[in-house]
């Protein structure tokens, strides 16, 4: 409860930074009978407002595997998407969902909202790589200061002449 108003006030405390109230420390350091815990820490309010973050969920053929009871891996991504987005939600308006399957090129589908994560349908194959350069070409025209990227994947990236140690290394 006490980082949830912080989250929604977009705000850093300066106590991180360091700065001693010189003043304060003075008078500690001077009373010897002075008991307790003071702060000796000048805390102010700075705002932190721009936050941009892509989830991205490898949607390939690898990921339709049964896991459980009839889910399927993707299934898994997808449940987790929607949570983990909802999460940032309360960081920041700026979050969007992709998925992504390959064959010769990659596609890649955005969700409208965070729940329509739901509706992604299994692809082909995957090229991770590509999906990843595609990401930071969209990261790069964001005015946000802070930007993450965030991909679900099995870690299995393979497609047409996509396989092996060159698709691990282009990843």
């Amino acid at each position: 409860s006490s980082i949830l108003p912080s989250l929604q006030e977009d705000s850093d405390n300066s106590a991180f930074d360091g700065e001693l109230n010189m003043e304060i420390l003075t008078e500690i350091l001077s009373d010897k009978t002075r008991t307790g815990i003071a702060e000796i820490f000048d805390i102010f309010v700075e705002s932190k407002r721009s936050l941009e973050v892509i989830v991205g969920l490898d949607a390939s053929g690898s990921t339709a595997r049964n896991i459980d009871k009839g889910s399927t891996i993707f299934d898994i991504e997808k449940t987790f998407a929607i949570i983990f987005a909802r999460a940032i939600g309360l960081l920041t308006e700026k979050v969007k969902v992709y998925s992504f399957d390959s064959v010769t090129s990659t596609n890649v589908y955005k969700a409208i909202s965070i729940d329509a994560v739901s509706s992604f349908k299994i692809g082909n194959a995957n090229r991770d790589g590509d999906f990843v350069r595609y990401v930071n070409q969209e990261l790069s025209k964001s005015s946000a200061e802070r930007k993450y990227f965030f991909l679900i994947s099995d870690g299995q990236p393979s497609a047409d002449n996509y396989f092996g140690k060159e698709a691990l290394d282009d990843t």
